[in-house]
């Protein structure tokens, strides 16, 4: 009796599986899987296919990225006479509220360059992303966003410090930024990625 019922459940079983078409057939019909091996070949197809949570992103680790922005003149190359495009070392962006006053949208990021950067470049590429965050309406219009422009003893890496009062109506979760600069050899790097922004007030 247990053997009949054992045997049902299995040919229950062997129909739902060729139901399903997790077996395959050759031209004649003939299974060429076995029960085990349909079984096997589905349990395998669920572990290699792991969805995203709907609305996911990546994580950025920010411990690490700020202490990359404070040691940022440690990372600087040394000199080369070979052209060398600019790189864009590190970026952050977030949001600070103190009490009793509008929120700043702080935004710093880190370039460096083995043919050697220049002061007044960085300084007039700092002002054109202020105005064009101010322009897409990430720091408030009404206040200009004051710029901070370092360079290490080299000359080849640069800290570059945006600081504002935040739009009020600022609900956007990543910074756009977009610009291009010619180092001390003029070789033209542009660049066009995105920023987390954080919100001090989450963290």
């Amino acid at each position: 009796m247990f053997a009949s019922i054992f045997q049902g459940a299995q040919g229950l079983f062997v129909w739902t599986l060729d139901w399903l078409n997790f077996g395959a057939r050759d031209h004649s019909g003939q299974d060429l899987l076995n029960t085990a091996e349909a079984s096997q070949l589905h349990l395998s197809s669920e572990n290699r296919v792991q969805p995203s949570p709907k609305g996911s992103f990546e994580q950025v680790d920010r411990a690490i990225v700020l202490d990359q922005i404070s040691n940022w003149s440690e990372d600087a190359p040394a000199l080369q006479v070979s052209p060398e495009e600019t790189e864009l070392l590190v970026a952050a962006a977030w949001i600070e509220t103190a009490s009793g006053s509008d929120a700043d949208l702080i935004l710093q990021f880190v370039l460096s360059d083995a043919n050697g950067l220049e002061q007044t470049s960085l300084e007039q590429l700092a002002d054109g992303v202020g105005q064009y965050m101010t322009d897409l309406t990430f720091f408030s219009p009404l206040i200009q966003p004051s710029v901070d422009v370092e360079l290490d003893a080299l000359e080849t890496a640069g800290l570059i410090t945006l600081s504002g009062t935040a739009n009020a109506a600022l609900d956007q979760v990543y910074l756009p930024l977009s610009f291009s600069i010619d180092d001390a050899h003029d070789i033209d790097t542009a660049f066009n990625t995105l920023v987390d922004i954080w919100d001090t007030d989450l963290i």
